[in-house]
């Protein structure tokens, strides 16, 4: 299914506090350790189990918030011990969709990115548009993306001071990830473009666009057409991705 077959490497259960735990696979960001997390992620969900209030998956940790009313730390604690020793790679099957998210580049910090790196702006475009971008976690912002994956040649620290204010819909980079802002806010990205798609729509059943296990292709779009799509609040392309090798 995904190269590493039963194998899961060395993990850690610790608690958060009276009612949470978290299950860590490692402490940087990798792809066979963002495996881990979202096989686990999954693993735990399609459970069902009623004491489970919420499931957090992080870069490299699952946080599990229980219902201390329904279940003491301690049993849940054994219990979820338990689940580890019967986790296995093989056995999950990941759900995820491959979305493609049109972008004007014409960011404000585009030639700052360019002249960190010693490249010209068309090359920082073009690099980012290159790559797929796994889901790692969903945070900061309702509906934000951490996106991992970045070209290394597009690594950016995140500005000295952040700004007030940053728009909807911008795309940006800080350190090895990207990602794009679903609401207005303050912010310390660089920011390289905008994408016209709403990511976030309180007002939807299923308001964020975005899941942790899915992957974001980026490619370029003119002001005209930027335009065109804020006017008709066209959806995104997307399909349902293949996990098995």
């Amino acid at each position: 299914m995904n190269g590493l077959g039963d194998y899961v490497r060395d993990k850690s259960i610790l608690p958060l506090n009276d009612q949470a735990i978290t299950v860590s696979f490692g402490e940087k960001i990798d792809p066979d350790i963002r495996l881990e997390v979202q096989s686990f992620y999954q693993f735990i969900k399609d459970k069902n189990l009623s004491y489970i209030i919420d499931i957090v998956p992080t870069y490299t940790n699952v946080t599990i918030f229980f219902n201390r009313s329904e279940i003491n730390f301690r049993t849940f604690e054994k219990i979820l011990n338990e689940q580890l020793d019967s986790f296995s790679l093989n056995d999950i099957d990941l759900q995820g969709k491959l979305v493609h998210i049109p972008v004007l580049y014409d960011g404000e910090d585009l030639d700052r990115v360019a002249k960190h790196h010693s490249c010209e702006v068309e090359d920082v475009v073009n690099r980012h548009m290159s790559k797929d971008y796994p889901v790692y976690m969903i945070g900061f912002l309702p509906g934000f993306p951490y996106l991992g994956g970045l070209d290394e040649r597009l690594i950016t620290p995140r500005l000295d001071s952040p700004r007030r204010s940053v728009e909807a819909g911008s795309v940006g980079i800080a350190n090895n990830q990207t990602g794009i802002y679903p609401l207005e806010s303050p912010g310390g990205w660089n920011l390289i473009g905008r994408t016209p798609v709403q990511i976030y729509q309180p007002e939807l059943k299923e308001p964020f666009l975005f899941k942790v296990g899915d992957v974001v292709k980026f490619y370029e779009v003119n002001l005209s057409e930027y335009q065109h799509w804020m006017a008709e609040q066209k959806e995104p392309k997307w399909e349902w991705m293949n996990h098995e090798d």
